[in-house]
């Protein structure tokens, strides 16, 4: 899967597809459409979207701290990763419903809910609490969309990733 920003896809982004070479320098990646930051792609054989927002690595460390198995180290990156998100939501263009790494962060959230890793779910299942708090452009119909989007159970997975998405379905719709 393919996620860079703009800015990097056009310097240092590889694809997973491009076999090495630069994925603003292959012709099968046509640009769509640029939206706050980000740049949607579609691949003459496949799609993927460049949508990852430009978090800093502090910011993206507070996921990591979202499954830690100690409580308070938990809280404080639920706590951080709010701060940090009002701070983006600050700065996003007027016309955008949500910023871009608010939409990042539910993504990775709600991705997160369907983790095996001590912890996860209740730090990210707090952490999704906090933001459902904390936002209203964050809707339970939206988080909904993407937990069918991200917890989808298909044959391919084994009992105890089909455990995993199931615990995952049962914490979102709790933190709802």
């Amino acid at each position: 899967r393919c996620c860079a920003t703009l800015s990097s896809l056009a310097s240092t982004q590889e694809c997973a597809c491009s076999r090495g070479t630069r994925a603003s320098q292959r012709p099968e990646h046509l640009q769509l459409q640029q939206r706050s930051g980000a740049t949607l792609v579609k691949h003459r054989t496949h799609s993927f979207s460049l949508t990852v927002a430009e978090m800093s690595s502090q910011v993206l460390s507070l996921f990591w701290d979202l499954a830690a198995v100690q409580q308070e180290k938990r809280a404080i990156a639920a706590e951080s990763l709010i701060t940090a998100l009002k701070e983006a939501e600050k700065a996003k263009p007027s016309g955008d419903e949500k910023s871009a790494d608010l939409e990042y962060a539910m993504k990775r959230l709600v991705r997160g809910l369907a983790s095996p890793r001590d912890g996860a779910r209740q730090g990210f299942g707090a952490a999704l609490i906090e933001v459902l708090m904390a936002f209203e452009s964050v809707t339970p119909e939206w988080i909904l969309d993407q937990m069918a989007e991200s917890m989808q159970i298909h044959g391919s997975l084994k009992g105890p990733e089909q455990r995993d998405v199931l615990y995952g379905r049962i914490v979102g719709c709790a933190a709802i």
